[in-house]
């Protein structure tokens, strides 16, 4: 987010007047092995940040507004399982050695893939996963439903025609395009 202030203060200078806002993707995580972690001890050195990040990305700057806001977290929110206030263990559950079960919150099909999953910084909500998902995994629209509720920022409604910075990187805005 630092990084986005900079470039608005200094080249982006008529996105001066607009709300900025962060989405993020997770773009390395640990799946298959030991050596998709990155582990640190006793001190930790800037070289190191490119353990963290294993491609070359930069920022990007879009001008969108609440609308589109809302849209995309709604996409992203639908990651999520759909729960109910039951307590019963689907088949997906997982069952750890006290035999105890707990069930993953992602479906199945964002369970390998994160690129679509994004987190959003400079805004705040709510998402209800007892209601079922407005897309699928690639953005197709499934339904009418909302999962989202009480989209601020600093504590203000967000409406469809407010409009906004968002800084993204371009991995976000390649999956996205």
């Amino acid at each position: 987010m630092n990084h986005a202030l900079k470039i608005i203060n200094t080249t982006k200078t008529s996105y001066a007047n607009l709300p900025v806002i962060a989405a993020s993707t997770y773009i390395k995580s640990g799946s298959d092995d030991d050596k998709e972690y990155v582990s640190f001890s006793d001190y930790f050195l800037e070289s190191y940040l490119s353990n963290l990040q294993i491609y070359k990305t930069g920022v990007f700057l879009y001008e969108i507004t609440g609308n589109q806001l809302r849209e995309w977290i709604e996409w992203s929110a639908s990651a999520y399982q759909t729960t109910s206030n039951t307590t019963s263990v689907s088949s997906s559950a997982i069952s750890n050695e006290e035999g105890n079960y707990s069930q993953t919150l992602l479906q199945s099909d964002w369970n390998s893939n994160f690129n679509n999953f994004y987190v959003f910084d400079g805004v705040e909500y709510v998402i209800d996963t007892t209601v079922e998902p407005r897309y699928d995994i690639v953005g197709n629209k499934i339904s009418n439903s909302q999962r989202i509720s009480n989209l601020t920022r600093n504590g203000v409604v967000i409406s469809d025609t407010d409009e906004f910075i968002i800084a993204t990187n371009n991995l976000s805005t390649n999956a996205n395009s």
